[in-house]
């Protein structure tokens, strides 16, 4: 994807397997936004086989939802939802960095909540 470059958050949050929804401490939620594309997956890829997590990846007009939570006690949960799969979740660790997802979703060409 020449010309953009990719951002990459990683932290805490909640991803779906074949065994049910999963809540993972961070680092190991990691959202990736590289051109027009963004993809939520768990890492290490030993833990995502492991838990039978598959990776969420996206693009504008496919149906992505994106909301956002502010969490209890502590961050704000962005969640992508593709109409056809469960939710996937990711803590930002403070508003500004929610945000900072958010801007590049939308340069991305996503629709975005605000915030």
């Amino acid at each position: 994807m020449p010309g953009k470059a990719m951002r990459q958050w990683a932290n805490a949050g909640y991803v779906p397997g074949r065994f049910g929804t999963w809540g993972v401490m961070g680092p190991f939620v990691v959202v990736e936004v590289a051109g027009s594309q963004v993809t939520v997956r768990l890492r290490p890829k030993f833990l995502a086989r492991l838990l039978a997590v598959a990776p969420l990846i996206a693009e504008p007009g496919n149906g992505l939802t994106v909301t956002v939570k502010q969490g209890r006690p502590w961050g704000w949960y962005i969640e992508f939802q593709l109409s056809d799969r469960p939710p996937y979740s990711f803590m930002a660790e403070s508003r500004g960095e929610a945000q900072w997802v958010l801007s590049c979703l939308e340069d991305a060409g996503f629709e975005v909540p605000d915030l």
